[in-house]
């Protein structure tokens, strides 16, 4: 079975090979996901990379009772991952609290640890393999962070998530199912070639 290599741009619909960051139809950039330019998403890239710069991981004063923050993998791999979730990640809209606006998210799983994280619910620190993006098509608020499992589960639409090769069923944010994973290597970033 081949894979679909191709996805559709967040911003206009128009097809994108998982090769590219800028839509050929709109021109849009999901650059800004790796690199963001706007001050405010700045400082939130900074605060989910405090694994990395500051070796330390917190809870934070934040409304979650979850933080994660990228490792070292994670953030050599942003662009690959930024693709790979645009391309293969499940999209839904998830609320931060009560009475607020859902934003919309994609959040896709890889086979390896990219990052840590932390929460109330469990002790110590957690690894994470998953990845979310948070209004991806804000180009001054989008951003992305590991997700933690139990930060997924807690957020968890009840829709029934179908395998990117084959009708399988999977969970929130797996884009391939084991067998196909199986089938076309462990190696997530060889859907991408």
């Amino acid at each position: 079975m081949l894979i679909n290599r191709q996805f559709n741009c967040v911003s206009c619909g128009s097809p994108m090979s998982t090769q590219l960051i800028r839509c050929p139809g709109c021109f849009f950039d999901y650059g800004h996901l790796v690199n963001p330019t706007d001050p405010e998403a700045i400082e939130k890239k900074e605060k989910h990379e405090e694994l990395v710069l500051h070796g330390t991981l917190s809870l934070g004063t934040g409304p979650g009772k979850f933080n994660a923050s990228f490792d070292y993998n994670g953030v050599s791999s942003l662009d690959k991952l930024v693709r790979f979730t645009v391309a293969f990640g499940h999209r839904t809209q998830i609320s931060s609290g009560p009475g607020r606006t859902p934003s919309d998210v994609i959040l896709s799983y890889v086979p390896e640890v990219i990052g840590s994280g932390i929460s109330n619910f469990a002790a110590g620190p957690q690894s994470c393999s998953g990845i979310c993006i948070i209004s991806p098509t804000s180009p001054t608020w989008g951003h992305l962070f590991p997700a933690m499992d139990s930060w997924v589960q807690n957020k968890s639409p009840q829709t029934t998530w179908m395998c990117a090769t084959c009708s399988n069923a999977v969970q929130f944010g797996q884009a391939f199912c084991p067998e196909c994973y199986v089938k076309h290597g462990s190696d997530w970033r060889t859907f991408m070639v």
